[in-house]
């Protein structure tokens, strides 16, 4: 809705968000080609009510946007 909700760095996730599949690998966890793996929030989470509009902007990836309607 035009102000900063949240921010956050992927060094959150034990270090860095590559070592969550260091991790699964250390577990016997083989991925096979389409798994999907999710690191979980580095923001925390923000509560959104009908109308209200989110902007996620990933330095090297891009970004995504969402609108909630009622």
């Amino acid at each position: 809705n035009g102000e900063q909700a949240a921010e956050g760095k992927g060094s959150i996730v034990m270090g860095d968000p590559w070592n969550s599949l260091v991790w699964l690998t250390r577990q016997g966890i083989a991925l096979k080609a389409g798994d999907f793996v999710s690191t979980g929030t580095m923001t925390g989470l923000t509560p959104a009510a009908a109308g209200d509009g989110f902007e996620a902007k990933f330095s090297t990836i891009g970004s995504v946007a969402v609108a909630f309607t009622g």
